[in-house]
This record gives C-alpha cells, structure tokens and sequence, in this order.
C-alpha cells in the first residue's frame, strides 16, 4: 500500500515537468532567450530634477530672506518726530505701572532707549557693542563723575543679567536702572547745551 503523502508529489511532479507545458528544453531555451526591451532612451530630464530644482529654490530664497532681515537697519524717526529720552523714559514707567510690561520687559526696552540715545549723541553704534566696549567708546569717561560710572556700569550690569543670565529684577534694580537711565539723559543733555 502506497502512503498518500506520495500522491500529491508524483501528481505535481508530472504535471510541472517543461514537457507537460509545451515549454522548450534546454537546448532550443538558450537560442531563444531575448531581452523584452532595450534601454529606455529619456529626452527630458528626470522626475527627481523638477522636484530637487524646487527644494533648492526655496532654499535659496529662504537663506536669502534670512540674510536680509538680519541686514535691514532698526529706522529710528527723524529727531524733531520722536518725544525726548526723559519722556520716553516716563513713558516706560507709566507702560510698567500699568501693567503693560514686565520687570524683564522694562529692563530691555530700558537698554534699547539709553544705547538709542547713546548712538544719537555719540555716533557710536551703540547697538552692536558689548557692555564692556559700550563704557569704553561710548565717550562718557570725561561726562560722567565717579558716582554717576559707577551708577552706569550697575545699570549696564542690571540689563547684561536681565538679557543674558534670564534674571528677574527686583523692585529696588528696575528703581536703580531708572535713576542711572534719568541721570545718563541729563548729563548727555547737560553736554549738549554746553
């Protein structure tokens, strides 16, 4: 007796031999083999170029737009437009009183106005020096007496701490940058009317 195992592999054994399909053997096989297609000829470019093409176009135009902004000058209005630095200066406290900035705010605007007016005054650009070249260019050594530098350097410190180590100032610094802010304006105004 055969074990029916056998039975399915002699059925599919025979019925898978090249000969039962009608297919060549191995002789004719090899004169017969041919390539279905030769290469393909493309006379545009490829899919990819169209779509990296655009990639690096807005790239480019991102790099670009970033360069520029960084370029573009802060316009500040003409002198007659704009109210004096003691009434800009209320006008921050009176922004803070109310509740429109923060401590932190403050401090910042706060060094924005005094490196402004410095840079009106002085001609030093005043925006882009450190605190350390702001004392020694800003020409103020023979301006200010021993108390209203050192009264300077506290407030340049205050604004350094506020904008670079994230500190929130305390009611008695933001008092103290005020007052140094106030007397930095009018000795500037002082020199100017001499």
């Amino acid at each position: 007796m055969e074990c029916p195992r056998r039975l399915p592999l002699l059925v599919t054994g025979a019925c898978c031999s090249p000969a039962a399909w009608g297919l060549a053997t191995e002789a004719t096989a090899h004169t017969e083999i041919r390539d279905i297609r030769g290469p393909i000829e493309v006379d545009s470019l490829p899919p990819f170029a169209l779509s990296g093409g655009m990639l690096l176009l807005i790239a480019g135009l991102f790099i670009a737009r970033h360069r520029l902004r960084r370029r573009v000058p802060m316009r500040t209005p003409p002198a007659a437009d704009q109210p004096d630095a003691r009434a800009r200066l209320a006008m921050l406290a009176d922004h803070y009183r109310q509740g429109r900035c923060t401590s932190v705010d403050l401090i910042i605007r706060l060094d924005a106005l005094v490196r402004e007016i410095l840079a009106s005054n002085t001609g030093v650009t005043a925006n882009h020096l450190t605190s350390t070249e702001l004392r020694h260019r800003a020409g103020l050594t023979g301006m200010l007496d021993e108390s209203q530098q050192m009264q300077f350097d506290g407030f340049l410190a205050i604004c350094d701490r506020v904008k670079f180590a994230c500190h929130r100032p305390a009611s008695s610094e933001i008092d103290a940058a005020m007052r140094a802010a106030a007397g930095l304006f009018d000795t500037i105004a002082a020199g100017q009317a001499a």
